[in-house]
């Protein structure tokens, strides 16, 4: 969120397509974290599951974002 809050106050689209991209990437380095939270028993497979998913869907929404700023 900090990212694309980062990139929308810069000026340009380029800035703000930039910072999704940065966006996906924290996305994508979340999802690894939850590997490794489900490794050391921080959370149950239903827990992984579940924040997984809502990654997912958010990695989707980012990258629809994305396109949109490529297309301005």
């Amino acid at each position: 969120m900090a990212n694309i809050a980062e990139g929308f106050a810069r000026i340009g689209t380029g800035e703000w397509g930039h910072s999704l991209s940065l966006a996906l990437g924290s996305c994508a380095e979340t999802k690894s974290h939850l590997y490794v939270s489900l490794d050391c028993g921080y959370i149950t497979d239903e827990e992984m599951k579940s924040l997984y998913e809502d990654l997912d869907d958010i990695g989707r929404m980012l990258h629809k974002l994305r396109v949109k700023a490529k297309q301005a």
